[in-house]
């Protein structure tokens, strides 16, 4: 098993003398991103992940502060549809997830803090199951991320093909990383939301526009979660 310094190593040992060419390349390392990118390595191919971002997990991310940390991302995980459970089983047996018993509170003028128990009973009664991680959310992306090859603080900004290959250019977004700024493959998987896949592929000619049409027209309601 890859440890998780081997992990933030990865792009330090790239030849960039050579060219960079994998079977398949996943774009984002989200939750759909990661599991797609390990499902395909456990299946022979040579993968690489490209993320614009230094962490693991995508929306399923944490932030710490010095007394406490919060997940301001994904609120939880629930166990519905059919490979969704799969995940959160694989998650539970390893002790990254937990049931999570459903309870709402609310901050009154007077500073005090009192239990909303309506709306804690709504979302009990629906009898899907909900699970947190204790750990915090962006340890579910690390998880995921153990075994895969991924170049973090890459962005993809450009599309192209060249005879069976894609071409995909990177632009870097942190300073002290060594990955790459092209990489070619036989394959992508665009595994970002969708107004950055709808920007990315706007890039290239070799995706059918109604394909193009389609993820543009995706919208994302606000959240607080």
């Amino acid at each position: 098993m890859t440890s998780q310094n081997e992990i933030a190593d990865v792009s330090l040992k790239v030849d960039h003398d050579d060219p960079i060419d994998t079977d398949i390349a996943v774009i984002g390392a989200g939750i759909a991103g990661l599991v797609c990118a390990e499902q395909l390595r456990q299946a022979g191919y040579g993968v690489v992940v490209i993320e614009k971002s230094r962490g693991f997990g995508g929306r399923a991310a944490t932030k710490r502060l010095p007394n406490f940390r919060a997940d301001h991302g994904i609120r939880y995980l629930a166990r519905s549809g059919r490979l969704l459970p799969v995940l959160i089983d694989t998650l539970h047996d390893r002790d990254l997830l937990q049931p999570w018993n459903v309870r709402f509170c609310r901050v009154t003028p007077e500073g005090t803090i009192q239990p909303e128990t309506l709306r804690s009973t709504e979302l009990d009664s629906t009898g899907v199951k909900r699970y947190i991680a204790p750990a915090g959310a962006n340890a579910i992306g690390k998880f995921l991320a153990q075994a895969l090859t991924v170049w973090r603080s890459r962005r993809a900004i450009a599309l192209s093909t060249e005879e069976d290959r894609w071409c995909i250019q990177l632009e870097a977004v942190a300073d002290g990383v060594d990955a790459p700024l092209s990489l070619t493959a036989r394959a992508i998987v665009v595994a970002v939301p969708a107004p950055q896949a709808a920007e990315l592929i706007a890039t290239t000619e070799t995706i059918a526009p109604e394909i193009k049409t389609a993820i543009a027209a995706v919208s994302y309601h606000p959240v607080l979660a």
